[in-house]
């Protein structure tokens, strides 16, 4: 089959909008990119700013004993009879119960 001559008429309408198309892919690719960068500038200093955070932060220690001071003591009191450990914690605060039984008296 040989190309007649009416079917290229088009021919520089579709060169146009093909210019046109890669005009405006190339475009949105580089608003991508540019949004993108964006993006990355603003994780770069959150990241940042969380390094520095972490590092302003105290470490902990992996060899304190995380049990309570009351309980260390009572461990010390029931294994050695010191009671030094048990005199130097804070008294616990007394409560009181306000609320009445229901034969009169008080809790």
């Amino acid at each position: 089959m040989t190309a007649s001559p009416d079917q290229f008429r088009d021919a520089p309408d579709l060169t146009a909008a093909v210019a046109d198309l890669a005009r405006d892919v190339g475009g949105f690719a580089t608003e991508i990119r540019r949004d993108l960068s964006a993006r990355d500038d603003r994780i770069e200093r959150r990241l940042s700013d969380l390094e520095r955070a972490s590092a302003d932060a105290p470490t902990l220690s992996r060899g304190a004993d995380p049990r309570a001071p009351h309980a260390k003591a009572m461990e010390r009191y029931l294994r050695q009879g010191d009671e030094d450990g048990l005199k130097s914690l804070p008294a616990a605060p007394e409560t009181k119960a306000l609320s009445v039984v229901a034969d009169g008296g008080y809790l």
